[in-house]
C-alpha cells in the first residue's frame, strides 16, 4: 500500500514537471508546439530580440525575402532603438521583460511584465502582439490564464536551430527533423549563414516559411 503511494506520488509528480519544464508539453493544448501538418511551411521564431545578431539576420530575411517572428524582451529593446526599428518589418512577440522565468509569479508580476513587452512591440508595429514565448520555456497554469487573458498565444518551439562544437551541422540537424507546420527556434547567436542555408534547406524540402498569423 505505501509502495503504491509512493509510485504514485512519483508519477504524479514526473508528469506535471513534465508540463512544466519539457518545451514539448502543450499544458493540456493551452501551448502551441507546432501549426496544423497540412500546411507545407513552417515559422521561423527569433528569441531574445532585440540582440548584437538581430540587425545581420533581418537582413537575411529580406534578402531571401521571407517571414519571420521576433520575441522583444522589453530591457534589451531600450539597448538596441536602431535596430528595433527594423524589427517592426516583422511579426512581433513578446518574451516579458527580460529572460527571468515567469512561473511561480503572482498574476500582478506577470500581468506588469508582460505588459512591458507588449507596449514597446505595441509602440514599435503599431499593433498589438499575439504570441509570447515563455522565457527558457518555463510555464504554469497562472502564465498561461494570464497570457489567455491579455490576447497572447503561447508558442513553443519543436525544433531549435543548434551550434556549437559537438554539432557540426546544425542545419542539417534541423532538416533532417522537421515537419510541415514546425516551429524552428532561431537562438540569438546563429550565424547568419546557417540561418541562410537553413531557408535554402527548407526551399528543397518544398517548405515555404510563413508568419505565425498565416500558420495558426
Amino acid at each position: 500500500m505505501r509502495r503504491g503511494l509512493v509510485f504514485g506520488a512519483a508519477g504524479f509528480l514526473s508528469f506535471w514537471a513534465y508540463e512544466f519544464f519539457c518545451p514539448r508539453s502543450t499544458f493540456f493544448g493551452r501551448v502551441k508546439t507546432h501549426a496544423p501538418r497540412e500546411v507545407d511551411a513552417v515559422g521561423l521564431l527569433f528569441e531574445r530580440c532585440p540582440n548584437k545578431n538581430t540587425i545581420f539576420h533581418v537582413e537575411v530575411l529580406l534578402d531571401q525575402n521571407v517571414p519571420g517572428t521576433m520575441f522583444i524582451e522589453e530591457l534589451r529593446a531600450r539597448d538596441y532603438p536602431e535596430t528595433l526599428r527594423l524589427m517592426k518589418l516583422f511579426e512581433l512577440g513578446v518574451h516579458g521583460m527580460d529572460n527571468s522565468p515567469l512561473i511561480f509569479k503572482s498574476r500582478f508580476e506577470i500581468r506588469k511584465r508582460l505588459r512591458g513587452a507588449m507596449a514597446t512591440a505595441h509602440d514599435l508595429a503599431g499593433r498589438q502582439p499575439r504570441f509570447l514565448m515563455p522565457p527558457r520555456g518555463l510555464k504554469d497554469i497562472t502564465l498561461l490564464k494570464e497570457a489567455a487573458s491579455l490576447g497572447l498565444t503561447v508558442i513553443l518551439p519543436r525544433l531549435r536551430l543548434k551550434g556549437g562544437q559537438r554539432l557540426k551541422d546544425p542545419v542539417d540537424n534541423v532538416l533532417e527533423k522537421v515537419l510541415p507546420g514546425d516551429f524552428i527556434l532561431i537562438p540569438e547567436n546563429t550565424a547568419p549563414r546557417d540561418l541562410e542555408q537553413l531557408i535554402i534547406g527548407l526551399r528543397s524540402l518544398g517548405l515555404g516559411c510563413w508568419g505565425l498569423s498565416g500558420l495558426i
